[in-house]
């Protein structure tokens, strides 16, 4: 094993203030306006944004189809790129001990039995939907 530098050591008010401000506003990080309504200024700004989309009719797809050369090339590159599975869920921990490539085929079945787990666990009482919290607890 090797010894820990941080061990016993902690960062001060300042440091991590410091080292919050600086994640602000990135992915996995929230939002310096997490949980605060929008301005009407910022609302006609994303209606004015969302204006020129291609939703609808709008989208150049839209009402066409792919070729069935086309569907079958899809299919055959989503099955020769590999998918990177989290074994823990948690995407911040990319330690190697964590991380699986898996097909997409295998992704699947791990995805699937992952469903299969919640439903026995749930038919047991061991585990329960939280409606309020939107959440899978324990049951005490």
């Amino acid at each position: 094993m090797y010894s820990n530098y941080w061990k016993g050591k902690f960062h001060s008010d300042e440091t991590k203030q410091k080292i919050k401000d600086a994640k602000v506003g990135k992915p996995g990080h929230p939002a310096y306006n997490k949980g605060q309504p929008r301005s009407e200024i910022d609302k006609n700004k994303i209606k004015l944004t969302m204006k020129d989309r291609n939703i609808g009719q709008l989208n150049p797809m839209f009402g066409k189809h792919h070729r069935e050369e086309t569907k079958q090339l899809l299919r055959l590159v989503g099955k020769l790129i590999p998918h990177t599975h989290h074994i823990d869920f948690d995407h911040s921990n990319n330690e190697e001990n964590n991380l699986i490539e898996l097909s997409n085929s295998k992704h699947q079945i791990a995805a699937c039995s992952i469903h299969k787990l919640v439903k026995t666990l749930l038919n047991n009482n061991i585990i329960r939907f939280n409606r309020d919290l939107a959440i899978y607890e324990l049951v005490n």
